[in-house]
């Protein structure tokens, strides 16, 4: 992880802070991420060139202004605006000098067992048709990139981090893909409400990752009922509510586990005895094949 930036570095405004590491999630839902910035933009003559890519990229204004030339177009963007591009296009954000722009940016590719990779290539295939590499479908998705950003600025960046990074980029991935696709208004706003439910049950979670009843406490401080809840958290994220919890938990297990003895982490994730949550652990690692 860098939080630091060279003077070259903040002239182009690459980031005001960068995570470049590598990253996989399963063999189900595949993703490697190797960019994550917050671009504060400067003036309009310190733009950034144009480049090549060399992995896909979304990039999502939040504040400001400006124009994104992207292989032989030029499209105005604004608060709001999401610009999605992929591996071999050609791009270049172009601030405002009277508005610069703020925006976040993702690097990243999916393999191609991902269940977004089909979502992928159609949007690839329309944007190669002449439809506009410019979208809109901000709700929600500020707050997924803050929540990033929030993980990676932790001086504990853990696998309990980990996780909830990954589900939260394949949350932006899904809305930001699903929005280039003509749904309608009212299907759009649905899909809205719930990712914003969804970002709302990875805070709960997170911050209730000790209380082993935790997944039964969200109907009552959601409104909804567990089969929606679960039904929706799982088309989102494409895992299930209850596995995200149970590697949310084991995560933080581990890391507890470097600092203190089995029984005091058992007795901190209220496991009913040491043989219980041995054995919760095992398979975890199990699974992670550590």
């Amino acid at each position: 992880m860098n939080t630091t930036l060279s003077e070259q570095q903040q002239k182009y405004f690459l980031a005001a802070f960068t995570h470049t590491d590598s990253c996989e999630y399963e063999s189900t839902n595949r993703l490697k991420l190797f960019q994550f910035a917050d671009v504060h933009c400067k003036t309009a003559s310190d733009n950034y060139p144009i480049h090549r890519q060399t992995c896909d990229e979304i990039t999502f204004v939040y504040k400001g202004e400006g124009t994104v030339n992207h292989n032989d177009g030029s499209y105005h963007v604004e608060s709001g605006s999401i610009h999605v591009c992929f591996e071999g296009d050609n791009h270049q954000p172009l601030s405002s000098k009277i508005s610069p722009m703020k925006f976040y940016c993702i690097g990243y590719t999916l393999s191609e067992d991902n269940p977004l990779f089909p979502l992928r290539e159609e949007v690839r295939a329309r944007i190669e048709s002449g439809v506009s590499p410019i979208t809109t479908n901000s709700a929600g998705l500020e707050s997924a990139f803050r929540t990033i950003l929030s993980e990676f600025s932790s001086d504990d960046f853990n696998m309990t981090s980990e996780h909830i990074v990954v589900s939260t980029l394949n949350y932006i991935i899904s809305s930001v893909l699903t929005s280039y696709l003509g749904k309608e208004e009212g299907k759009l706003r649905k899909m809205s409400m719930n990712d914003n439910l969804v970002l709302y049950i990875v805070s709960f979670l997170r911050n209730n990752v000790l209380d082993p009843r935790a997944l039964n406490r969200l109907p009552t401080d959601t409104g909804y009922s567990y089969s929606y809840l679960s039904h929706t958290f799982s088309r989102k994220m494409e895992q299930s509510l209850k596995s995200f919890f149970y590697n949310l938990r084991m995560s933080y297990a581990r890391e507890l586990l470097k600092t203190k003895s089995v029984t005091e982490v058992s007795l901190m994730l209220g496991y009913a005895s040491i043989h219980s949550f041995s054995r919760a652990y095992k398979g975890f690692r199990a699974q992670y094949k550590e």
